[in-house]
């Protein structure tokens, strides 16, 4: 059936989790024979987070996500390196902020916003540290 919903849903999957599936069986070969290289995913916070209204995205994003972190696990001793980061605010100067600007659509000064050059460096930091395979920025507050 054309238009349904898991049309969607299969449009977001092949987004969400199977290009970066792709994406790693393209460079991981070269990699592992190197011996070093890094794959950082990037996604949202649904990935972590159940959020309402993101359950065709969430669910997709948080296979994304162990895939990854098994993926870790499977080459971390050859050398290379693969990690997650979800980004659970507003970029500033993105493009969502700038739709969301130009639509008037008010920002809440509660919500978080950063810097994409903070983002770029958690990126950095997880690809030379390798000391953490999953990160959320900013970092979500414990109740």
């Amino acid at each position: 059936m054309s238009g349904t919903r898991c049309d969607f849903v299969a449009v977001l999957a092949l987004m969400f989790t199977f290009a970066p599936v792709e994406l790693v069986h393209a460079v991981l070969p070269n990699m592992v024979a190197r011996g070093d290289g890094a794959v950082v995913v990037v996604g949202g916070l649904s990935a972590v987070v159940p959020i309402p209204n993101m359950s065709g995205m969430g669910p997709l994003m948080a296979a994304t996500r162990n895939y990854m972190m098994t993926l870790n696990a499977e080459v971390a001793d050859k050398g290379v390196y693969a990690g997650t980061m979800h980004v659970g605010a507003l970029i500033n100067n993105s493009t969502g902020k700038r739709a969301m600007d130009d639509a008037g659509i008010p920002i809440s000064d509660s919500y978080p916003m950063i810097e994409p050059e903070e983002l770029a460096q958690v990126v950095w930091d997880l690809i030379t540290k390798r000391d953490q395979v999953d990160i959320v920025v900013p970092p979500l507050q414990q109740a």
